[in-house]
């Protein structure tokens, strides 16, 4: 098996031990349900240590179909269910996926379904943060009324996010706060017992250089003592994506050409941003970790322009982190991945070190100034042939892109597991082929309107 580059790598296992870590520390008797919308490749992965996949759309339930994913491991949600789309789900799958409720219109497609088919039905209203996603209070109390209406209707829970990539813990508390206050509202008030509520905290994944913000021990440490101090006593279920997945994924493009304009070395590689995306990302305003796999099998770390082997611990872990990635690539790749030391010759370390560092900007092969995907001071020498491994990407980045843009291939991705060695998750796909070829009828009438 050779992969052609561009392509992504998931490291199967690792996404399976961050999964098993949350698990950990959401803390005993709350669920995890994975927002399959940021990596679909990573579902059958998640789903023995998850509660449930979240489904946003017709096309991610087909995949789950397709992947064999039970129906009731699936929380169908999304802001716009068509109904024609909506009512095949119901059709297929029944009661036995949990459905959350977006509007009114949503609600009453699923209550006429169930009181047409006298199948009970499991609704997750979803509360508003205030943007487009959900309904306010009131509108959710509203439904929540009707619903004890129809016996074939049964509101399970409530359904809260409010976005990604938060900043501080804090928000998490306050929001917490908030959703405790008006669970026990529903109850107290309107005389409604919830079993659940699903929750999603938002937690960043750092995928930079040197990106300050607080670790994820302390947000998910946040999380679990709000959860604790709750009073209304249901169950609840995390919402998780990016970080579960961020960490899991590689993307692989390989240099074809380099020139020099003054001091500036200019990198051209066969990917691009319209295949690699980074939340937060502007014009390689931020660096995200780069390894550098040489022609000669060598493999360093592009982004570092001083190795730092003060702590044993660390050398150590970077160690074993290149075997991984050796033990990755290397079916992949068709070619030998070694490090210096592997090597034996140390000296290639040291004349890096010996040379001055040079601004590198690393482009893509859009016909675009803005695709640039990396800018940083480096003292290693590229050459054509080389391959640039990107760290952090199995969080949207392969599903984000402006995949379309030129008409360039949608890239392959693999997955990588030490049972199971490497699998084909997704095949390489040329996007010029989208498009309708001409016919001799089309090219007839051209002439006879001529």
């Amino acid at each position: 098996m050779s992969f052609p580059t561009p392509f992504y790598l998931l490291d199967l296992d690792r996404a399976a031990e961050k999964f098993r870590e949350l698990k950990e520390q959401a803390g005993p008797g709350r669920g995890l349900c994975f927002a399959m919308k940021c990596n679909p490749g990573l579902i059958r992965t998640a789903l023995p240590h998850v509660d449930r996949l979240e489904v946003c759309s017709f096309g991610e339930y087909r995949i789950c179909r397709d992947q064999g994913i039970p129906a009731d491991k699936l929380l169908i949600s999304g802001v716009v269910k068509k109904e024609q789309e909506l009512l095949q789900i119901l059709d297929e799958c029944g009661g036995r996926c949990l459905y959350t409720v977006e509007s009114e219109q949503q609600y009453r497609i699923l209550r006429d379904w169930a009181a047409r088919r006298q199948t009970k039905v499991q609704l997750f209203l979803r509360l508003s943060s205030g943007n487009q996603f959900g309904m306010d209070a009131e509108q959710v109390d509203t439904l929540l009324q009707d619903a004890g209406q129809y016996p074939f209707l049964s509101v399970g829970g409530i359904h809260y996010y409010s976005g990604t990539q938060k900043r501080d813990p804090q928000k998490i508390i306050e929001e917490l706060t908030m959703l405790d206050s008006y669970l026990r509202h529903v109850e107290e008030d309107l005389g409604v017992c919830l079993r659940e509520l699903e929750y999603g905290p938002g937690i960043p994944a750092p995928c930079f250089l040197n990106q300050k913000q607080p670790p994820q021990a302390e947000y998910m440490q946040a999380v679990r003592s709000a959860l604790d101090h709750f009073i209304w006593p249901g169950h609840v279920t995390l919402e998780i994506g990016r970080l579960a997945a961020s960490s899991a994924g590689f993307y692989v493009t390989e240099v074809q050409d380099v020139k020099m304009s003054g001091e500036t070395i200019w990198c051209l590689v066969d990917g691009g941003i319209h295949q690699l995306h980074y939340d937060g990302q502007i014009r390689t305003m931020y660096q995200p970790r780069v390894q550098l796999l040489h022609r000669d099998g060598r493999l360093t770390e592009l982004t570092a322009v001083q190795k730092d082997n003060s702590e044993a611990g660390r050398q150590e872990s970077a160690r074993l982190q290149e075997q991984h990635l050796r033990d990755m690539l290397g079916p992949l790749l068709h070619r030998q991945i070694r490090s210096e030391e592997v090597l034996g010759r140390p000296q290639e370390h040291e004349e890096a070190q010996a040379r001055p560092a040079r601004q590198l900007n690393v482009c893509g092969s859009l016909c675009t100034v803005n695709d640039l995907l990396l800018g940083c001071r480096t003292r290693e020498e590229i050459r054509p042939g080389d391959i640039l491994i990107f760290d952090d990407t199995g969080a949207y980045s392969m599903m984000e892109g402006m995949a379309l843009f030129l008409s360039h291939e949608i890239p392959a991705a693999a997955g990588y597991s030490k049972a199971e060695g490497v699998r084909i998750l997704r095949r390489r796909r040329e996007t010029y082929a989208f498009w309708e070829k001409s016919s001799d009828k089309y090219e007839e009438h051209s002439k006879n309107r001529r």
